[in-house]
């Protein structure tokens, strides 16, 4: 196998290391006949989610008001939690009525990772 991997054994699976970029491997087998057959694999590293901002217009407000939250991210899709829902980076988003002291919290997805 190349990439430095070398020799493997069928069955067994083998480690590529830490990857930073997206990877192609290609196996050759040779029978004793000196045929060969070739099989190639690519491995797709996608950037980490990550969260610039997230503020919110209106910090102080009355009872039976609302305010609007805006998170600034990339690399994924974003979900505000109580009720806000999904978000486009960058938008403004309502909160809805608040009638309490509310905490919310800005998490990015990428395939099943979760980033806060």
């Amino acid at each position: 196998m190349d990439h430095g991997i070398g020799s493997v054994t069928s069955g067994n699976g083998v480690s590529t290391g830490a990857l930073t970029a997206t990877t192609t491997y290609k196996l050759t087998v040779t029978n004793e006949a000196g045929l060969s057959a070739l099989a190639q694999v690519t491995v797709t590293v996608l950037p980490i989610p990550s969260i610039t901002s997230f503020t919110v217009l209106l910090p102080s407000i009355a009872a039976g008001s609302l305010t609007q939250l805006t998170g600034t991210f990339a690399g994924g899709f974003g979900t505000i939690d109580n009720n806000v829902g999904d978000v486009a980076s960058g938008v403004g988003i309502p909160t809805g009525i608040l009638t309490a002291n509310t905490i919310f919290k800005l998490t990015v997805t990428k395939r099943g990772r979760r980033f806060t």
